[in-house]
């Protein structure tokens, strides 16, 4: 992110206070990647950074713009020699490490940002796929975090031209005009916070981040302004800058009200707050309001100017850079906590970000800042397109780079090639292939990768256009043409997918004439319950069929955590609303409102004469990843231990599902054997 690293050497006043402030963005961003449950709010540290790189690289801007002396050239030459030294580092320790330890799907996943990443557009790669920053799957890209380099650089394509402009204006017409770029970000960044159920297009577009740039941006032409114009000669060879335009007295309280902005960030929001939108106001106004009172305020005089606060903030760019892949990496390998090796804790992974972040800078970025070479820039261009061809080149082939993959296909190749019972078996005796002692078996390689693949939302055949149970692009039927007989709808999300072979198994088994027909209607990552809307139960209504079938992923929509003195909803919203921000907890009263609604819906289908039945809360875990299976570190999870630390929403999910006359349907029963769940 080059928000964290815009000092490259040019002549404008160098203020240490501005890069103790870059440490006060950098370090609650990677200690929030880093233990995300005890510093939930550290990524608005990225905010700072984006007004920080808008003042600096600005004030560059207005006074070359003003001297005649800018070039696109000069600029880019800087940018490139500024941003690739350590960037192209990061991505080639990355794609080993991905080669390593990630099979060929996620790899190709990698290499797809990696391609991105090396043109500057990761945001936009990110933002067009089906998840936001903070779900949880999209955290194991290791180059995720280069969406805000993305965001940086695609303001930068434009900004410098309209630097030139505002040069040439009066400062009432250039003013106006840098205020109406911040107004229609702000409005772009608004606007979309929420579109189509999700915050990612407010979080990733880049005119919806532009006004944080710019206000720093506009910083930046306040004070060039003021350190030209005649009436302020005394204040361009002061050394206090902007703050000597107000009284000390004034100076210090904004920097307090500038601190306190960005404090109040860290203490109110979190991944489930409405970010950007007006949240992001805090952590971009207490950095504009740190920056534009100058050097000379307490705060920025004795904190943010201290040496090992001005030390961090000059190897931000590289530790922002280093951290990521090296924690997601540390995750992928060991996915289970309880079995990784101190070497690879998190803390332990900081530490190395920090060794290498220092090597990097040192070593390769300093030295070829400042090399006079002609052959630096077009060097390192030449290597980015070399990233750009490797990338694409994965792309096509993934299988050919992931020697993880290519292992595992040997192993699965083998006739049942049976995990040492002393490495897996062991841990946990007499692991159960299905709930039956009879059947316990020695678990493989083989069935271990083949139970990635038990979710078949493609089972059946799709749903014609004019049947009666509506179309819809998910939809699929299972033995059609007994409608009039028998009809089960079949609701769900990918819970409803994981039981889907259950239901082929039995149609293949049993005289189609006999077997009823199945409408699956499933929608991944989208609540059942109707919190806002709910898909199909007018459909229900109208159809009235034989049996309805739901199976729901409850804990990911239902986060009862919340105080209760929040207050309550009218239309009370589900977590993961779409492929919307995961949230860390609801209103009790609005989970509860939520239950209740489903109850009434569940009471008007038995009503009709349905049979219907409902999945409860599941078992779930980190344990039931087969990645941790294969790395040897295997648990069970207690059932009763489960249903104990969520009593309060099992109570609630049943409660609302029996009340309503409805069978509950615990796959608990069927998963595990006496109160091991596996």
């Amino acid at each position: 992110m080059k928000g964290i690293e815009d000092a490259a050497p040019h002549p404008i006043k160098y203020r240490a206070d501005i890069d103790g402030l870059r440490t006060l963005a950098v370090v609650p961003v990677i200690l929030f990647h880093a233990y995300p449950e005890r510093f939930p709010s550290g990524f608005i540290g990225v905010d700072v950074f984006f007004v920080i790189s808008g003042y600096l690289i600005s004030s560059i801007l207005f006074k070359e713009c003003t001297k005649g002396t800018f070039t696109y050239g000069s600029f880019y030459s800087r940018r490139i020699r500024r941003i690739y030294p350590t960037l192209l580092l990061v991505l080639s320790l990355t794609f080993w490490l991905g080669c390593l330890y990630m099979l060929s799907a996620k790899l190709q996943a990698l290499a797809t940002t990696m391609l991105a990443g090396s043109m500057f557009s990761a945001n936009l790669q990110v933002m067009l796929l089906d998840r936001g920053y903070f779900d949880d799957d999209i955290k194991e890209n290791p180059l995720l975090h280069l969406w805000s380099l993305g965001v940086e650089e695609q303001f930068y394509i434009f900004w410098p031209c309209f630097v030139s402009i505002l040069t040439r204006l009066s400062v009432r017409s250039a003013v106006m005009m840098q205020v109406a770029v911040l107004a229609l970000s702000f409005t772009c960044n608004i606007f979309f916070l929420g579109f189509h159920g999700t915050n990612k297009f407010s979080f990733y577009f880049p005119l919806s981040r532009f006004w944080q740039m710019g206000m720093g941006g506009l910083l930046a032409y306040v004070n060039h302004i003021r350190l030209t114009q005649t009436q302020y000669q005394s204040v361009s060879t002061s050394s206090k800058s902007v703050s000597k335009l107000t009284s000390d007295y004034q100076a210090t309280g904004l920097s307090w009200v500038g601190l306190g902005c960005i404090l109040l960030g860290f203490a109110c929001l979190d991944e489930s707050s409405a970010f950007p939108g007006y949240w992001a106001v805090l952590p971009t106004l207490g950095a504009a309001l740190l920056i534009f009172v100058g050097p000379t305020p307490w705060f920025n005089q004795s904190v943010l100017s201290l040496p090992s606060m001005v030390f961090v903030g000059k190897l931000s760019y590289a530790l922002y850079l280093w951290h990521w892949p090296l924690l997601v990496f540390a995750k992928l390998r060991f996915p289970n906590p309880d079995f990784r090796p101190n070497y690879m804790t998190p803390m332990a992974m900081l530490g190395l970000a920090f060794a290498l972040s220092l090597s990097s800078l040192y070593h390769v970025e300093n030295s070829l800042r400042r090399h006079k070479g002609r052959w630096v820039v077009p060097a390192l261009m030449g290597c980015m397109l070399g990233m750009s061809i490797l990338a694409g080149i994965i792309l096509a082939s993934p299988d050919s780079f992931s020697y993880s993959q290519q292992a595992m296909n040997a192993r699965a190749a083998l006739p049942e090639t049976v995990l040492t019972p002393s490495v897996t078996v062991g841990l946990v005796p007499d692991i159960p292939n299905v709930s039956r002692e009879n059947a316990t078996k020695e678990p493989t390689h083989a069935s271990i990768i083949a139970a990635e693949l038990d979710i078949l939302p493609d089972i059946g055949l799709p749903i014609p256009k004019q049947h009666i149970v509506e179309y819809s692009a998910e939809g699929r039927l299972i033995n059609p043409g007994q409608e009039d007989r028998a009809l089960v709808i079949a609701l769900g999300d990918a819970h409803l997918d994981m039981v889907k072979p259950r239901f082929q198994q039995l149609a293949l088994h049993t005289n189609p004439i006999e077997f009823p027909t199945i409408a699956f209607k499933s929608y991944a990552h989208t609540p059942l319950p109707k919190c806002i809307w709910w898909p199909d139960y007018d459909m229900i209504k109208k159809v009235r069929p034989n049996v309805v079938f739901m199976s729901i992923n409850w804990l990911a929509y239902l986060h009862p955590g919340g105080a209760a003195w929040q207050p309550a909803h009218e239309e009370p919203p589900c977590c993961l609303q779409g492929y919307g921000d995961s949230c860390k907890g609801q209103n009790p009263k609005d989970v509860e409102a939520i239950l209740t609604r489903f109850q009434s819906d569940l009471t008007d289908m038995v009503s009709l004469g349905a049979k219907v039945f409902v999945t409860t809360v599941a078992p779930e875990g980190n344990e039931f990843d087969p990645k941790v299976i294969l790395d040897s570190a295997v648990r069970s999870v207690n059932r009763s231990v489960f249903r104990t630390n969520h009593k309060w929403l099992i109570d609630l999910v049943e409660g609302a599902i029996t009340g309503a006359n409805a069978t509950v349907i615990d796959f608990s029963e069927n998963l595990c054997w006496e109160d091991t769940s596996l």
